[in-house]
């Protein structure tokens, strides 16, 4: 309370701390700076009204993207879905030009001391009628600089299911089911956690999209069974079908997986992340790594 005895306006959260929903890592390091509508302020000195809906209710979206030697991977996909998670809220779409955020972001990079190599995170939330944009950027964690030699290892987290939705397929910052399984993975010292919908069928991980690969076909959920519209899954559907390969999008049982000869999880910062065990199931890893081979990360 303040002397008049009404709470105050506003509190001070740094971004890093408030809209940072992704699961704690062994690898972290902190910003000097953060980006907000086209100004740089020091990470720690951001003011967000307690009012606002993000705060109140995880209303926002947000990209997480990789910076590497031939710039941001995937910025027109990141940007596309940005647009339709906005349009979807019913946002107005105010903001820095596309050209001008990239640049803005590349200086972001550049103060954070992480040029070169960074994992970059874009928060969009609403305040009044306005859409407004906080970028973060970190170094990219050196786990994330190439392809997994350790198969990871998974399982089902099983005390929430994904609904399928008008707004599953979006990036939320109303993230507490996703973040609870990468933290459950984390306990029980597997690498991801696998989440189910509402069905009980497959549909994605804590942090990834999920494809199988049997008798040479690759398979993955459809966007009806409630998986997020992931950028890097995107990519791969459009650059297999160019390739001639496509994809079969369709439900996938646990009897499915436990039936897979390759079992395989993408996004955009990671890239691709082969899966050698779920349960009793031990995988290989080679259409996956022919895959990965293909990314220019």
């Amino acid at each position: 309370m303040n002397a008049g005895g009404k709470p105050p306006a506003f509190v001070c959260l740094g971004w890093q701390n408030i809209l940072r929903t992704g699961p704690t890592t062994s690898f972290t390091t902190a910003m000097a700076y953060i980006y907000h509508n086209g100004t740089f302020h020091p990470a720690d000195a951001a003011m967000l009204p307690v009012s606002n809906p993000a705060f109140r209710f995880g209303e926002g979206l947000f990209e997480t993207m990789r910076l590497g030697p031939h710039g941001i991977p995937l910025w027109e996909l990141h940007m596309e879905r940005l647009r339709t998670g906005m349009e979807r809220l019913g946002w107005q779409q105010e903001g820095p030009p596309v050209a001008a955020l990239y640049e803005e972001l590349q200086e972001l990079v550049a103060r954070n001391g992480c040029a070169g190599a960074a994992r970059i995170r874009l928060t969009v939330y609403r305040a009044g009628e306005r859409a407004e944009i906080v970028g973060e950027a970190r170094p990219l964690d050196p786990d994330d600089a190439g392809w997994n030699e350790r198969g990871w290892q998974v399982e089902v987290y099983p005390d929430a299911r994904k609904a399928a939705d008008a707004f599953s397929a979006l990036k939320l910052t109303s993230y507490l089911p996703y973040l609870m399984a990468a933290r459950r993975a984390a306990e029980q010292g597997l690498d991801e956690c696998l989440v189910l919908n509402s069905w009980g069928q497959v549909c994605e991980s804590a942090r990834m999209n999920l494809f199988i690969v049997r008798g040479g076909e690759i398979a993955t959920p459809p966007l009806s069974e409630g998986c997020i519209d992931g950028v890097m899954r995107r990519h791969l559907l459009r650059q297999l079908e160019g390739a001639g390969t496509p994809v079969r999008e369709t439900p996938l049982t646990m009897d499915d997986l436990l039936a897979a000869d390759e079992l395989f999880l993408t996004n955009s910062v990671k890239g691709i992340r082969w899966v050698e065990r779920f349960r009793s199931r031990a995988y290989t890893a080679r259409r996956a790594r022919e895959l990965y081979a293909g990314l220019r990360l």
